[in-house]
């Protein structure tokens, strides 16, 4: 319980840390929430992760990686897929994802081995496997690189407003909303434990790539402006899914949403060679 009331205490905020199982075997992308980047994992893969507080991922390592990002790949420059005239995609957003990916597998496989040695005896082989998380392939990381560009497009045509200034005072009023929790709940509470959590992933992160929390939530607000236009676009999408008659889930729609956008763009995918 909270020690006093609180008024922050939004939709946006309980959707935050909302933790419900998603659809089963259906892959998702998911931003962890200090808006770090997007990743892809399993849907078994997220749920073991929101059911643990602490997710065994080195952030520390993660920042160091993102921060010698282009001492150590000299490609990371080179245009990896063009989406009509205008946008170019450079291997540096693949190198982004592709850290992201590696340091949170690492993590879901140690949260996985815990869990197979707790509750292993009580499952079959094929239980085990269902849950075991998967490496994301490079076609998958395009193919989310791709999302986000198609949803930044479509949602400036949308008119949502997403600029350096605005994605700034949303990832700084997370942070500031996490320095809130831990001032009002208890520490036994799940909120004050998430909050808390994410506190120590982004100093760690912060502290990895040799910056202060100040600057790491600049680059943060640098780094987000596409993915917090498309997610904003998709919300929007949430709403119209509510008023039609169709045939499929709110993701299924999404996707649908997703894969007709596309059709007005010319994209060239010139690979990761």
């Amino acid at each position: 319980m909270p020690k006093k009331k609180v008024s922050f205490e939004s939709d946006v905020l309980k959707q935050e840390f909302a933790a419900a199982k998603p659809a089963k075997g259906k892959k998702y992308y998911y931003v962890i929430y200090a808006l770090i980047a997007v990743a892809l994992i399993t849907a078994v893969g997220y749920y073991i992760y929101l059911k643990n507080t602490e997710l065994s991922v080195d952030w520390y390592g993660y920042g160091k990686a993102l921060a010698s990002l282009k001492e150590d790949h000299s490609d990371y420059e080179d245009i990896i897929i063009a989406i009509g005239d205008d946008v170019k995609v450079t291997k540096e957003e693949y190198y982004k994802l592709k850290i992201l990916n590696d340091y949170t597998f690492d993590g879901l496989i140690i949260e996985y081995n815990k869990y197979i040695e707790k509750n292993g005896e009580n499952m079959t082989a094929e239980e085990k496997a269902e849950l075991k998380p998967e490496v994301v392939s490079d076609d998958e990381i395009l193919e989310s690189i791709i999302n986000t560009e198609i949803g930044y497009l479509e949602a400036m045509k949308a008119g949502v407003h997403m600029d350096y200034a605005t994605a700034y005072s949303q990832v700084n009023a997370n942070y500031l909303t996490y320095k809130d929790i831990m001032d009002i709940y208890e520490p036994q509470d799940e909120l004050y434990i998430k909050a808390e959590e994410s506190i120590k992933q982004m100093e760690l992160v912060a502290s990895g790539m040799g910056v202060s929390i100040d600057e790491y939530i600049e680059y943060l607000a640098r780094d987000s402006i596409k993915i917090l236009a498309a997610a904003m676009l998709e919300e929007q999408w949430q709403s119209e899914f509510k008023d039609l008659d169709f045939d499929g889930t709110v993701d299924d729609y999404i996707s649908y949403k997703y894969d007709t956008a596309r059709e007005n763009y010319t994209i060239n995918i010139y690979g990761l060679g």
